[in-house]
């Protein structure tokens, strides 16, 4: 006669680390929830600095917003700046306080070569 699962151990052994992974499982996914509502409410906070440095650089050199935002990313990656504090800086620049020299320089570079593409791609018509 078998015992039953009571009293056999390997099975009560083998629930109880089915139970234990399957806790490990639930906060894993609980902990990756957690940290993706984290990201989504960084970037819904920055979302409107980076909107309005977008319409600054758009205004004061006339290039597409989706250029804008290309031009604050490659400034962001150049300098290893968050791109909410690059945005911050243009946005301020934009209203009279300076922006801080290594952004400002990476800044002209990269609207230099934008202006470079956009007048090669006009000479191209």
């Amino acid at each position: 006669m078998r015992p039953s699962p009571r009293q056999n151990p390997s099975l009560t052994d083998s629930a109880q680390a089915a139970d234990g992974n399957e806790q490990y499982q639930q906060l894993d996914t609980a902990a990756e929830l957690e940290q993706e509502r984290e990201q989504l409410k960084r970037a819904m906070e920055s979302r409107p600095v980076i909107d309005m440095a977008r319409g600054v650089l758009a205004a004061g050199y006339g290039c597409p917003p989706q250029e804008a935002w290309e031009i604050l990313v490659t400034v962001s990656r150049q300098t290893d700046t968050q791109l909410r504090t690059v945005a911050e800086a243009v946005t301020q620049a934009a209203t009279g306080t300076s922006m801080p020299e290594h952004l400002q320089e990476h800044l002209a570079a990269a609207l230099s070569a934008w202006q470079a593409r956009h007048e090669q791609g006009s000479a191209d018509r």
